[in-house]
């Protein structure tokens, strides 16, 4: 499994909020693609897979505040067993 964390924005005085998710739950992703879209005050930041894989779980939503460090998803790398 590989996190996709919360980046360091720089950004002390912005609270940063998801504004949605660009890959939907189950699919395939491939390292660097665009997964979800972030909000800090007026400056939009996407993230990008860390790994190539299946995005296996979506720890917050559209509208949830989120932190430094708090991981946001996981990827199951084509490595690993499914757990299904």
């Amino acid at each position: 499994m590989s996190p996709l964390e919360m980046t360091d924005l720089d950004m002390p005085r912005q609270t940063t909020t998801v504004s949605c998710w660009l890959a939907p739950l189950g699919s395939q992703v491939v390292e660097g693609d665009r997964l979800i879209e972030l909000l800090a005050g007026e400056v939009v930041v996407d993230l990008a897979a860390p790994a190539t894989g299946r995005l296996a779980a979506k720890q917050v939503a559209a509208g949830d505040s989120v932190t430094p460090g708090q991981v946001l998803a996981v990827i199951q790398t084509d490595d690993e067993p499914s757990r299904e």
